[in-house]
C-alpha cells in the first residue's frame, strides 16, 4: 500500500514539473514570437525611409559621374587625381548632408515604436550614422576613382569607361547595403533613445538573418544597462550587412 501511494505520489510529481516544464516552454516561446514581431514592425516602420534614401544617392551618384565625365572632356595637359577629383571633405559632406535628414527620420521611427517611452532622441544624434554612411560609400568609391584615373595613364577613354563602371557597380548593392545598415542604426538609435535611463536590455537576433557568431555571442551574454557595451563591444546593431537584430527591454 506504501509503495502504491509512494509511486502516486511520484507520477503526480512528474506530470506537475511535466506542465510547469511546457508553460515554461510557451511562456519563452511566446516572448519570442513577440520579439520577432516587434522586428518585423521595425523594419516596416522605416522600409520607405530606406528606400527612398537609396534612391537619392543613386541620383547623386549619376550626378557625380557626369561631372567627372565632364571634367574629364574640359580638362588640359596630364591627368592627375588630384586635379580631376573633388576634394574628399566636399564628397563626404555631399552624401552626409543627404543622409542626415533621412537618418534623423529613422531615428524617430525607432523612437515612435519604442516599446517603452522616457526621454526624447534629437536630430543631432545621429551625425555620426550620417558621417558614417557618407564615409562607406564615399572611402572606398574615392580608392577605385583614385586607381582610375592612375592605371588609365592619361588614355582618356579608357578613364571614361572605368568611371561609367566604378559608379554602375556602386548604384547597386554597395550603396543598398550601405544605406540599409545606416537607417537600421539609426532607428535602433531611435528606439534605445526612448527606453527610460538605466533601463536592462538584451539583444534579440532576428529569425532569417545568416548566422553570425557575434550576435549570437551579444544574445547569450544575458542583460546589460543601456548604452554599455554587450560581449562583442557593441551596445547596439547592426553588427554588420544583412544583420536585423534589435535591441529590446529585458524581460
Amino acid at each position: 500500500m506504501t509503495s502504491l501511494v509512494s509511486e502516486t505520489a511520484v507520477a503526480e510529481t512528474k506530470l506537475a514539473v511535466s506542465g510547469t516544464v511546457s508553460e515554461v516552454d510557451e511562456d519563452v516561446e511566446a516572448d519570442s514570437d513577440a520579439d520577432q514581431a516587434f522586428i518585423v514592425a521595425r523594419n516596416e516602420a522605416v522600409a520607405a525611409i530606406e528606400s527612398a534614401l537609396a534612391r537619392r544617392i543613386k541620383r547623386e551618384l549619376s550626378d557625380e559621374q557626369n561631372e567627372l565625365l565632364s571634367t574629364l572632356r574640359s580638362v588640359k595637359g596630364n591627368l592627375t587625381a588630384i586635379a580631376f577629383l573633388p576634394t574628399p571633405e566636399s564628397q563626404l559632406e555631399r552624401y552626409e548632408d543627404i543622409a542626415l535628414p533621412a537618418l534623423a527620420d529613422a531615428a524617430e521611427a525607432g523612437g515612435s515604436i519604442s516599446p517603452a517611452k522616457g526621454r526624447g532622441t534629437s536630430r543631432a544624434s545621429v551625425g555620426d550614422l550620417a558621417a558614417d554612411l557618407a564615409s562607406a560609400i564615399v572611402g572606398p568609391l574615392r580608392d577605385r576613382l583614385e586607381r582610375a584615373v592612375s592605371e588609365s595613364a592619361g588614355d582618356r577613354d579608357e578613364l571614361a569607361q572605368r568611371i561609367r563602371s566604378t559608379f554602375r557597380e556602386w548604384k547597386g548593392q554597395r550603396v543598398d547595403e550601405s544605406v540599409s545598415f545606416g537607417v537600421l542604426s539609426a532607428c535602433n538609435r531611435g528606439i534605445l533613445d526612448r527606453l527610460p535611463k538605466g533601463s536592462q536590455v538584451r539583444w534579440v537576433v532576428a529569425a532569417g538573418d545568416a548566422p553570425s557568431p557575434d550576435c549570437e555571442d551579444n544574445a547569450l551574454g544575458g542583460v546589460t544597462e543601456r548604452g554599455a557595451a554587450f560581449p562583442t563591444g557593441h551596445n547596439a546593431p547592426p553588427l554588420h550587412p544583412g544583420c536585423h537584430c534589435v535591441v529590446l527591454p529585458a524581460l
